[in-house]
């Protein structure tokens, strides 16, 4: 966290189950010292507004003013580019504020980092709760590198599925003909010459 300074990206794939906590507040994700210093992704009691929140001393938030929908995958990204912070929802930009708060300045000294908890005692846990590819750069991403972020995320509609893999019927050639394809890191591919596992129209391929 200390090399997250002006520009920086965190971002989390998510899928909420039943029965769940979301009409209590409950946070996705937290990297912090006691509830005085922290970053998170927090849910507002109801699911009606996710936010990211930064706070040392004071804090600043990025809401999206929106909820998820249960029981499917969702990417939350949170882009920070200097003074300016945007938060994303499965690549579409939900909210912006000016936050001026660095992780930099206070990184050395979180020392808790969990995932479907919150600092705060009275906060509830984030149950039934599918996790994946959290993701932390010291960079600011595009528009367009959060939108392959979203585009990769697991689509699978068997909730419990640990690959999310889709499709394993598909060759090389025929995937080059399928339309544009990501790695796993939800870079595109150029060029596509071995098998593994890719991202197609939203959802990961086997290619044999």
């Amino acid at each position: 966290m200390s090399q997250l300074k002006t520009n920086y990206t965190i971002s989390l794939d998510l899928c909420v189950t039943s029965p769940n906590q979301l009409s209590n507040f409950c946070w996705a994700w937290a990297l912090s010292k006691g509830t005085t210093q922290y970053v998170a992704l927090v849910n507002a009691a109801g699911n009606t507004n996710w936010y990211y929140e930064i706070k040392d001393g004071g804090a600043s938030q990025c809401r999206t003013g929106a909820a998820l929908s249960v029981n499917q995958w969702h990417t939350v990204t949170l882009v920070q580019r200097g003074t300016a912070a945007i938060i994303y929802v499965d690549g579409e930009q939900k909210g912006s504020a000016t936050i001026s708060t660095s992780p930099s300045t206070f990184g050395y000294r979180l020392t808790d980092n969990w995932l479907g908890r919150s600092p705060f005692a009275a906060d509830a846990y984030m149950t039934n709760t599918y996790m994946d590819n959290l993701r932390i750069y010291n960079t600011a991403l595009s528009d367009h590198e959060v939108q392959a972020l979203a585009d990769s995320r697991p689509t699978s509609r068997k909730i419990g599925d640990p690959t999310g893999i889709e499709s394993s019927a598909l060759g090389v050639g025929r995937l080059k003909e399928a339309g544009a394809i990501f790695d796993l890191q939800g870079r595109k591919m150029k060029s596509l010459n071995a098998k593994g596992i890719y991202i197609l129209n939203g959802k990961k391929v086997l290619v044999r």
